[in-house]
């Protein structure tokens, strides 16, 4: 059960009822069942004709009908001791390639959606490398997917568009005219595949980078949004004239917007929704060009391309697993209840210059510890803050706090706090 449990990992557990009921004492087995209408990220795609919905959930891919419904498990994790992310159809309807580590193997696959047949599209060499962020070609020959890997020459971590061959599995790098292009992510293609929307931004940065163009065969690119822009999962209207991407508003919430391609000003584009949690997944276009489906707060939403109500696409997952009954050694407290447990841990230790005193960043708390002596709480510090230095003089200590890669500089009177 090691799978499922890491699986459950991605349930909202507010929004899952969980039941056990134990088999015969003999069998040693018991079934774990779950029903939820939510989840964390949600990634997903609308099928070509909008006739239904693929998303991942719990590790494994499920379909509904396209206004919502009963899920529909189409991959099963526990049983492939899988973890399947990151969905997306063919333009026929007949295919979903996804990012997924099955049995111990890494990579794209591609799910029949009629038989439920799984291959598998690409292998990651070693373990710091990544597939992901799929999207097909509009005739449905080729797939574009970010390839994130450490560079032989320098071994920085780069990240590159890939375009395979869906029938020959041959694949290549999109050539990017640019010294800039040192990142590139979240491929998209324009509607009549000639042109090749995509992110300048490593995978790993959660709020993304300009939004480029360039032609399906490589080339020079183009920016679509303004230098400071901070985009991701850029998507093409039907008509090819209008995208849409995730971006942060004025209070650094991710938020769906819409610009028109023709237009690169940022005054241009259009903010359509206000949710607190829009997850950092993609946004896809009704097939008409009114619409556009993305996901926040758990669940799945519809909004108007003007704007407006966003209106949720309901669904409701269930999932039953039998597994062996665990025999677990009785629990041992380490304190009796009640009473004050000491904390043995920190996130960031350092020794004074006179190598009298110590400083401790533990339990949201700058701790100051003579040698020997007792520890004296100084002051409140962030839960972010990490690492930690004291001044030549010994009068303060330094730490940073904040996001990664976006951390400030604290410092604090070792005497007063």
């Amino acid at each position: 059960m090691r799978q499922c449990l890491r699986c459950c990992g991605f349930l909202i557990l507010a929004a899952c009822a969980a039941t056990c009921s134990k088999a015969p004492t003999g069998d040693r087995t018991e079934t774990v069942s779950f029903e939820t209408h939510e989840g964390t990220v949600l990634a997903f795609d609308l099928a070509p004709g909008d006739s239904a919905i693929v998303f991942d959930l719990l590790g494994q891919l499920w379909t509904i009908p396209a206004s919502g419904g009963p899920a529909r498990a189409v991959t099963d994790a526990v049983r492939d001791t899988a973890e399947d992310l990151d969905p997306s159809y063919s333009p026929d309807g007949e295919s979903v390639v996804f990012r997924a580590e099955r049995h111990g193997r890494t990579g794209l696959w591609l799910l029949d959606v009629a038989s439920h047949g799984v291959r598998q599209l690409t292998q990651i060499d070693r373990s710091d490398e990544y597939n992901g962020g799929a999207g097909w070609s509009p005739d449905g020959r080729a797939i574009a997917f970010t390839r994130a890997a450490a560079d032989s020459g320098t071994g920085k971590r780069r990240s590159r568009i890939r375009i395979i061959e869906v029938s020959s599995g041959r694949a290549s790098d999109l050539a990017v005219d640019s010294a800039r292009m040192l990142q590139m992510r979240d491929p998209a293609w324009s509607p009549d595949g000639q042109r090749i929307a995509f992110v300048a931004a490593s995978p790993a940065n959660p709020r993304g980078g300009r939004i480029w163009i360039v032609d399906a065969n490589g080339g020079r690119a183009t920016p679509l949004s303004g230098d400071s822009a901070a985009a991701i999962a850029p998507a093409f209207a039907p008509d090819g004239k209008r995208i849409a991407f995730l971006a942060p508003d004025s209070i650094d919430r991710l938020q769906v917007w819409v610009q028109d391609v023709s237009d690169a000003r940022a005054s241009r584009r259009a903010r359509l929704t206000s949710n607190d949690d829009v997850a950092s997944t993609r946004v896809r276009w009704t097939r008409d060009g009114k619409s556009i489906l993305y996901a926040a707060d758990g669940k799945l939403l519809r909004i108007g391309a003007s704007g407006g109500e966003s209106a949720a696409i309901p669904f409701t997952a269930k999932l039953s697993i039998t597994r062996t009954i665990p025999h677990l050694p009785q629990a041992r407290l380490v304190a009796e209840a009640g009473k004050p447990a000491p904390a043995r841990a920190f996130l960031g230790l350092a020794i004074s210059p006179d190598a009298q005193r110590i400083a401790a960043i533990a339990l949201g708390k700058l701790w100051i510890i003579p040698v020997g002596g007792a520890p004296r709480a100084i002051a409140d510090v962030p839960f972010t803050a990490r690492g930690m230095a004291w001044s030549p003089d010994g009068n303060e200590v330094a730490w940073s706090a904040g996001r990664v890669d976006e951390e400030d500089l604290f410092a604090a009177d070792t005497r007063t706090g």
